[in-house]
């Protein structure tokens, strides 16, 4: 009994997709519990009346967390800095926010 041409390219690509996810590793539970901190951070960010925003993009380290974006105004910069450093674990955060101007978020077109 011969195998198709069209089986064996199946096989082949089965076997190539299982020998890369053999080599990946498995996160940490100090990796995977940095990004659930995340996550949630960013959740608490957007859920927040005076930032309210999905221009927050923090970057999350041991201790440390990096505020990057735009909000609208001041009171949602400090509002974003409070919000990170109120997370479990966090000791220093980095507020490298931008505040937009209300009408710098749709410029005018001419």
């Amino acid at each position: 009994m011969s195998i198709g041409k069209k089986t064996l390219h199946l096989a082949l690509l089965g076997s190539l997709f299982t020998a890369g996810c053999a080599n990946q590793t498995t996160p940490s539970p100090e990796t995977i519990a940095l990004r659930e901190m995340c996550d949630e951070l960013e959740r608490k960010l957007f859920r927040d009346p005076a930032v309210r925003s999905f221009l927050i993009y923090p970057r999350c380290e041991p201790g440390r967390v990096t505020l990057n974006g735009s909000v609208r105004d001041y009171e949602g910069w400090e509002e974003a800095e409070r919000i990170a450093a109120s997370m479990p674990g966090v000791r220093q955060v980095q507020n490298n926010l931008r505040i937009l101007q209300e009408d710098s978020m749709y410029p005018d077109v001419d």
